[in-house]
């Protein structure tokens, strides 16, 4: 997935975050609930 993306952005260089992508996407909106509420 991250080189996938990496190469439609054309990233120099790629990151992958410590979280993972899945637990990233879950903290988002997990995130964006508790700011509705």
């Amino acid at each position: 997935i991250f080189l996938i993306i990496a190469g439609i952005v054309k990233a120099e260089y790629i990151h992958v975050p410590v979280i993972g992508l899945a637990d990233g996407i879950i903290d988002n909106l997990y995130a964006i609930d508790l700011k509705t509420e």
